[in-house]
């Protein structure tokens, strides 16, 4: 059983917890997660952390990943494959959600917020994100939010470029890149 056929390079350990309470038509939700040895094709993640609580059609979420110490009684710093990443995220959904008959629905007329920061992305995401790079290396600190209403956000993002050193796969050429890259839809 696959949710998405993107997803089969994804592995790790999940347990959750979630608790519901209130009566129908009033259900209040809150569940918790946490993955270990999270990794996506041979790009190590390492812990990821979650809580959500659901009442009132919304959505309150708060995220965070973090390196392990150890993967498998390996220092992640010694792993060629390991990411030095810290992500954190939190926001608020417009989320119709009914248990039964259940119904899980985004309500694109109401606002959506959401924001994302990493103080020490690792440059190796450009290698999945942008399949023409490789050999990424570097930190790239970075800002994302998402605003406005849920059937068109608004969608900003924040990236500093420090000392990151990226291949292009086709020419075999390497580059060094220092900058700010704004995204914004402006």
């Amino acid at each position: 059983f696959m949710l998405n056929a993107g997803l089969e390079k994804l592995q790790g350990i999940v347990s959750a917890t979630l608790h519901i309470s209130g009566v129908p038509g009033a259900k209040q939700s809150s569940i918790s997660v946490r993955a270990d040895n999270v990794a996506y094709d041979d790009l190590m993640i390492g812990i990821v952390q979650g809580s959500a609580r659901h009442s009132n059609n919304l959505l309150h979420f708060d995220l965070q990943s973090e390196a392990p110490a150890m993967v498998n009684g390996i220092q992640s710093a010694q792993r060629s494959n390991a990411l030095l990443s810290t992500i954190e995220g939190s926001g608020t959904i417009p989320l119709e959600l009914k248990y039964y008959p259940f119904k899980l629905r985004v309500n694109e007329q109401q606002n959506v917020h959401a924001t994302f920061r990493s103080d020490n992305l690792s440059a190796r995401f450009l290698e999945y994100l942008l399949p023409f790079f490789s050999a990424a290396e570097g930190t790239i600190p970075t800002l994302c939010t998402i605003e406005g209403s849920a059937a068109k956000p608004i969608i900003s993002l924040h990236s500093r470029l420090q000392d990151t050193r990226i291949t292009v796969k086709p020419t075999h050429v390497s580059y060094r890149l220092d900058g700010d890259i704004y995204a914004t839809p402006q």
